[in-house]
């Protein structure tokens, strides 16, 4: 989803309020449950969405022959 398109635009809102919503009521209950220490939220989503999003290049292969010696 990298588009210029502003038809594109309430979606990127719509996947950046809920969610983070969602995450943000999920890190509070469980610090208020003492299961884990503070964390922010967006900067969570950030370290989970950047990897996924990122264009990675591809591994150098070597060609397969055919029939394998």
């Amino acid at each position: 989803m990298h588009s210029a398109a502003a038809a594109f635009e309430p979606l990127h809102a719509y996947f950046l309020d809920h969610p983070m919503l969602t995450v943000t009521l999920l890190l509070n209950a469980a610090v208020d449950a003492g299961q884990i220490n503070p964390i922010d939220p967006p900067n969570l989503l950030q370290g989970v969405g950047n990897p996924a999003s990122a264009p990675q290049p591809a591994p150098a292969t070597t060609p397969a022959t055919w029939p394998p010696s």
